[in-house]
Formats: C-alpha cells, sequence, structure tokens
C-alpha cells in the first residue's frame, strides 16, 4: 500500500518521516539529505513485503519546500517558487542533489514521527497503539478501508514503536540528531 510520508535513507536502512500538516516533512527530508542520508520520497511511498522483510520503495523525482523553509536553506535563496493546486507556493530542490542521493528502495528500519509544536522533549519513544493511530489519521489515503486491507502490514510498521521527534531551532540540528539516534541504535 501507499503510505503518506517522506523517506530517507541511512545506512541502507529507510526511515518513515510522519506528521501532520506543517511538522516539516518535507524541510527535515531536505535537511537530511544535506546531512549525507539518501533520499526516497517526499510525499508519498510504497511499503512491500519481500522475502519476509518490509522494503519502502519511491519515487525520488521532487522535494519542495514552502518558502517559510527558504531561510534554513540559503542555497534555495534563489529558486523560482512555483503555485501548487492547493493554492500555496513551493520550491522544487530537487536538481539540487546528486543522483546518488536518490533512491528507489530500501530495506524498511523505523517509523519518525514528527512533531508540530515545541512543548514536547525532542526525542520521545512511542508505543505502536498510538501510533497505529496516527497512521490510521494521517499516513493512510482511505483510511479505516486500508488498514483492514493490510493490517498485518501496518501492525509490523509499528511493532517497535517509533521515535517522536519534537522542532529544534533549524531543521538541520533536527537532522543532526536524527542521525545520531540512528547512529546509536545501528
Amino acid at each position: 500500500p501507499f503510505i503518506h510520508a517522506a523517506g530517507v535513507v541511512l545506512n541502507g536502512k529507510g526511515y518513515l518521516l510522519t506528521g501532520y500538516s506543517g511538522s516539516g516533512k518535507s524541510t527535515l527530508a531536505s535537511a537530511c539529505v544535506q546531512n549525507g542520508f539518501g533520499f526516497l520520497a517526499e510525499d508519498y511511498l510504497f511499503v512491500a513485503e519481500t522475502n519476509g522483510k518490509l522494503e519502502l520503495r519511491g519515487v525520488p523525482r521532487s522535494l519542495k519546500l514552502c518558502r517559510g523553509a527558504i531561510p534554513f536553506f540559503s542555497e534555495f535563496a534563489e529558486l523560482p517558487a512555483e503555485k501548487q493546486l492547493n493554492g500555496e507556493y513551493k520550491i522544487e530542490t530537487i536538481q539540487t542533489y546528486p543522483e546518488t542521493q536518490k533512491i528507489t528502495r530500501a530495506l524498511y528500519a523505523g517509523i519518525i514521527l514528527l512533531m508540530a509544536n515545541d512543548h514536547r522533549e525532542p526525542v520521545e519513544l512511542i508505543a505502536s497503539e498510538p501510533l497505529l493511530e496516527h497512521i490510521i489519521d494521517s499516513l493512510m489515503f482511505d483510511g479505516k478501508g486500508m488498514l483492514m486491507r493490510h493490517r498485518q502490514l501496518y501492525e509490523r510498521l509499528v511493532e517497535n514503536g517509533a521515535i517522536q521527534i519534537g522542532k529544534c531551532k533549524t531543521p538541520q540540528q533536527r537532522a543532526a540528531l536524527l542521525s545520531r539516534i540512528i547512529e546509536r541504535q545501528s
């Protein structure tokens, strides 16, 4: 099934960057790529089971940032903003990344849940039960119907919980924090 999330890869392992609108999924994905991660997809990923393992598949063709993120990425300041179907203006940044960072598939390693508010701790581990509810609310295209058809797959995605990351001062700090967390878990 398809999942509404950004996807990045570190050390050959794929991570879902999830969160509600405005939580910084695309901004963090861009900062992660600057921090040495590979890029799978900005907005939608396909999850498949291959030889008993979960695999993330993406099409790394587009990585668009809202105008509000540009102050954190001076290299994008001169790129033009284009009006999207939803009326928002975004800046396409994918052309600035080398082909070696664009990855189409990776073994699934975990979920990173981004929080838009900053009253939470910078990093928390959350259990699988609330995470499954989050998937129903924000990650799937058709909610409960999709959950019923792919329940076992979604349960496998969340069985180890997720890392929840609050706001940092910059997306680059958030990406560096994520990188350190992943390195510690490896």
